[in-house]
């Protein structure tokens, strides 16, 4: 007894629906782990400065009490710099949240989208088909209409989505860079005020 063959086409759509839903299912246990990861990371720095400012005011105090502060705007200076840092982490998270909000809308339109075009193909492969849930014969030509209309939506909404992405991206590595770098150029400041009022 002779096995059927399957239409290569209709394994092609098999297989791009499995590949959507598994791509989702990661992307989503992928992206819940990594946001954490890094949320938590850029809180440890906002804590960091809030830490510095606290200790510092603490020296300042001391030492304003015993003979005065050498390089107290440098450390005003300091003070102001780790609390753009600790707002700049802030937004980040934030931002960079809604980043990967989008990253994985993406990624999910891009799954949907492989789907409709082996709708199409499918369809157009001359494939005979037989509903098992209802009367209604196969249109393949319905079938690729359907399909196009779905995978013009997907794609207009990939285009929206991708530009947000792509804006969320750039807004996140900035507050990055800006967290990181007010944090260091602080943390400078702090040092070289505690140098100056070394005896």
């Amino acid at each position: 007894m002779a096995s059927p063959q399957m239409n290569p086409f209709a394994e092609k759509l098999n297989s791009a629906k499995e590949l959507a839903s598994a791509r989702e299912t990661v992307l989503r246990e992928l992206s819940v782990v990594v946001m954490g990861q890094q949320s938590s990371f850029w809180e440890k720095v906002s804590l960091f400065n809030a830490g510095a400012i606290a200790l510092s005011i603490n020296f300042a105090g001391s030492l304003h009490e015993h003979r005065g502060i050498k390089g107290f705007w440098v450390l005003v200076t300091a003070w102001i710099v780790m609390v753009c840092g600790m707002a700049a982490a802030f937004i980040r998270n934030k931002v960079h949240a809604e980043y990967r909000f989008y990253a994985t809308d993406s990624s999910r339109l891009d799954a949907n989208m492989k789907v409709q075009e082996a709708e199409i193909e499918f369809a157009n492969s001359g494939a005979r088909v037989i509903y098992r849930d209802s009367p209604e014969r196969y249109d393949p030509q319905r079938a690729t209409e359907i399909a196009k209309a779905n995978l013009a939506k997907y794609k207009e909404a990939f285009e929206d989505v991708e530009r947000r992405e792509n804006r969320m991206f750039r807004r996140s590595t900035i507050c990055q860079y800006l967290a990181a770098g007010t944090t260091l150029v602080g943390v400078a400041c702090m040092i070289a005020v505690a140098v100056l009022n070394l005896r």
